[in-house]
């Protein structure tokens, strides 16, 4: 149980780091530059690869829910109330259908984060320094490009509720049978949820070292 408790605190640290790592960045980028709009693009670029597969998700969520989607676009929108590094025009559809597109870039990024990082360590013919610089890049981009809006961030939000109520609830209630949610707790699935736990560490401590150089940066 604990270390599902652990997965989700990690989440919500995720998402708090994430904005925090994104207005520092976007400050050092307006006093480096001093123009709004190319700080702004720039940082689009550092975290293109991240927003892509953001936008990607909710594409294909969409898709295979058959509600109506646009293209998707790449470029920063910008005016005085919001910055939007990337969207896709979603029609508006029922909650349930709409909180499943929401949380979409969260689902596909811890999946890359777990799958990418489990399939880099594994890779023959790369040295270890190379494969150090990669997961990091990858790991940075995902966790940093989770959460980029207030609809997703509220799709989340309501993912987490539900998610640590059926933990409870499965847990002290365990269910047998065709559910069987007794194979939540099994030693092969407390397995893969320790190894999610230490990937998504990685990110995260490179989070907190960024802040703590742009908070010493500053002074």
């Amino acid at each position: 149980m604990i270390h599902f408790l652990l997965f989700i605190c990690l989440i919500l640290l995720g998402f708090y780091l994430s904005v925090r790592i994104t207005g520092a960045f976007l400050y050092v980028l307006l006093k480096i530059t001093g123009n709004k709009k190319i700080a702004v693009y720039i940082y689009s670029i550092i975290f293109a690869p991240g927003v892509f597969i953001h936008e990607a998700s909710h594409f294909l969520a969409a898709l295979f829910l058959l509600v109506p989607v646009g293209n998707i676009n790449l470029l920063p929108d910008i005016n005085e109330n919001r910055i939007r590094l990337g969207y896709v025009p979603i029609a508006s559809t029922d909650p349930f259908r709409r909180l499943i597109i929401g949380i979409a870039p969260l689902v596909v990024g811890i999946l890359t984060i777990t799958l990418g990082t489990k399939f880099l360590i594994g890779v023959d013919g790369i040295g270890d320094s190379h494969k150090l610089l990669l997961i990091g890049f990858l790991n940075f981009q995902m966790i940093n490009t989770m959460f980029v809006s207030k609809k997703d961030i509220e799709g989340v939000w309501i993912l987490l509720v539900i998610l640590f109520f059926l933990l409870l609830i499965f847990y002290f209630f365990p269910v047998g049978g065709f559910l069987n949610t007794r194979m939540l707790f099994s030693p092969s699935c407390i397995e893969i949820i320790k190894d999610t736990t230490v990937f998504l560490s990685i990110p995260l401590i490179l989070d907190i070292i960024l802040l703590i150089f742009f908070k010493t940066a500053k002074r």
